[in-house]
């Protein structure tokens, strides 16, 4: 517990930054009309039970999500109020996710330091906390807490807890799937096609099991048909392609972490080589967000143990490139992260699909790229004065 201290003090601090920041502006435990977004009220209308609106309770695929709704319902009948519920169980799942983050950072081989500062910038990418201080009643946070726990228990090779952490994600979301392919090819260069076979069946199909148990139980009363929203979010995004999506499925939603790990893409594509599933999971994200979601930053989140990892990698990189100390290469990468995050929009209807494209975030991220670019060449003389800070 000792060796997860900075981690905790840092996690708190990063929460109440964004608990703070989203309180200044909506008020502290704001209410559910004061979120333009509709999903929550799916997830309200559920721990209400009998008492909440049964036509929004049942709407697929909100239904089948069920831990959180009825995890909230349990602390309202210990008397909570149903917005604090929602509101401590998303706040503590976050902190999970943060606190599983290091421990995953620490896994991949990365130092005190490093995974500090990528829990630091993590902290300041809207889709990974303050979207859920905006709107507290979702299940996300348990769902990515539960992701990274599960791929750290994939790397520690504890294939049961995988399947028993698979288990409980799929109470709580269905967007675990997204690790399935990892963990097959994990299997696969260890134990050949058989024992990849055997071993993703153990890990997944208790998970298989609850998601088929929770369809035949709740029948969904309404709910898009999955042709459909395939064919309304492609359309969308097609359209807006240039105006925002592609900035929000880049710098607008990871902000600095992406001129960090564009750095080095020769090295960083022979690191992909020997990390297939990482490279499956990050595919598996952006193809189900582009295809199914109607969102961008929120389900973007779940690709943070991929895409964490290689930022600090570029930085590291470019540390030893160019003779500049990761803390000083981590400053200003943090600076540029805080000012993203406080250029980032989190008010208005759909915003996590429709937010603008920021021309001032852009531009300081291409210049942090270009920065990057110049000083892998080694050592300009500018460098020279900047070693010792």
């Amino acid at each position: 517990m000792l060796r997860r201290g900075p981690a905790l003090l840092l996690s708190l601090a990063l929460l109440g930054l964004n608990v703070g920041w989203v309180s200044a502006r909506l008020g502290f435990l704001h209410k559910p009309h004061q979120v333009a977004e509709h999903d929550h009220l799916r997830y309200l209308a559920m721990a209400r039970g009998a008492q909440g609106d049964q036509e929004l309770a049942r709407q697929a695929p909100y239904c089948w999500r069920v831990a959180v709704p009825a995890a909230a319902a349990r602390l309202a009948r210990a008397g909570l109020k149903l917005n604090l519920a929602f509101w401590l169980l998303t706040n503590v799942a976050l902190l999970a996710f943060l606190l599983a983050l290091d421990a995953w950072l620490e896994a991949l081989g990365f130092g005190c330091g490093e995974r500090l500062l990528g829990l630091a910038l993590t902290g300041l990418v809207q889709g990974c906390l303050r979207w859920f201080e905006v709107q507290y009643w979702m299940t996300d946070p348990a769902g990515l807490a539960l992701l990274v726990l599960t791929l750290l228990a994939l790397r520690q090779g504890r294939l049961p807890l995988v399947g028993a952490l698979g288990c409980a994600a799929a109470f709580v979301r269905e967007t675990q799937v997204v690790a399935w392919p990892w963990i097959f090819l994990d299997r696969l260069r260890a134990d050949g096609l058989g024992g990849a076979l055997r071993a993703t069946l153990l890990a997944c199909g208790p998970a298989l099991l609850v998601y088929a148990l929770l369809r035949g139980l709740i029948a969904p009363a309404s709910g898009p048909a999955l042709h459909d929203a395939i064919v309304d979010n492609l359309g969308f995004r097609w359209r807006h392609l240039l105006d925002n999506q592609l900035y929000l499925m880049t710098v607008g939603t990871w902000g600095v972490l992406v001129p960090l790990l564009l750095l080095f893409p020769g090295r960083l594509l022979r690191v992909a080589r020997r990390e297939p599933g990482a490279v499956s999971l990050l595919l598996a994200v952006y193809v189900t967000t582009f295809l199914i979601s109607n969102n961008n930053e929120r389900p973007l989140a779940y690709a943070v143990p991929v895409v964490l990892p290689a930022a600090l990698l570029g930085l590291r990189w470019l540390s030893e490139a160019s003779g500049l100390s990761q803390r000083t290469l981590g400053s200003a990468a943090l600076l540029l992260q805080l000012f993203a995050w406080q250029q980032a929009l989190f008010t208005g209807l759909g915003i996590s699909v429709y937010q603008p494209t920021n021309r001032a975030v852009l531009a300081a991220m291409a210049a942090a790229w270009l920065a990057g670019l110049w000083l892998r060449r080694g050592a300009p003389p500018v460098t020279r004065m900047l070693r010792n800070l």
